[in-house]
């Protein structure tokens, strides 16, 4: 099912610097980023085990430095769902905003863990980030969704959420699939 959702907020400015700083959401200097929440009520009037709800935006940040051509490339995001064989389900929320700006030559761990309600058992991988539901983002020669920083040293453990990365010499904008 593909649909627009009507915005219920946004842009608003997620990034994570010190408070007297202005990022270029803001008018400023440093690089920001921006969040848009978007929300919309669909009644199911049928039962089934495999319905998918996606939607895809375009275009890509064109300071994105890891993709082909990212302000030719949309955003698609997709979610399943399965109401034939239990009629009641909540969808994982991330703990916290999976945002982050990170420094050369540091390694870092992110924690990109979720909560479910209904306490189901959660579990994470990377996937390649899409374009359309056919259609995956083209990395540049160098980077890929198992290694978006083009470091060789990226890791997300598939329990926890925890993952490991170090951003090598390179500056660049990246884009990554966290599904869970």
């Amino acid at each position: 099912i593909m649909f627009g959702l009507p915005m219920v907020s946004g842009p608003v400015d997620v990034s994570y610097l010190c408070p007297l700083l202005t990022t270029t959401c803001n008018g400023g200097a440093y690089p920001g980023v921006e969040s848009y929440e978007y929300m919309d009520t669909i009644t199911l009037t049928n039962y089934c085990d495999d319905w998918i709800f996606s939607v895809d935006i375009c275009c890509r940040n064109p300071l994105i430095s890891t993709i082909s051509n990212p302000s030719t490339q949309a955003t698609y995001i997709k979610a399943t769902l399965d109401n034939l064989n239990t009629p009641y389900n909540n969808s994982p929320v991330f703990s916290s905003l999976p945002v982050f700006g990170l420094s050369m030559l540091t390694n870092y761990q992110l924690d990109w863990s979720a909560v479910d309600v209904d306490g189901d058992s959660l579990k994470y991988s990377i996937y390649n980030p899409a374009s359309s539901s056919t259609a995956p983002v083209v990395y540049v020669p160098g980077y890929s969704a198992s290694d978006p920083f083009g470091s060789s040293n990226f890791s997300l453990d598939p329990a926890t959420a925890l993952a490991v990365m170090n951003t090598g010499n390179k500056i660049n904008v990246t884009v990554i699939g966290v599904m869970v």
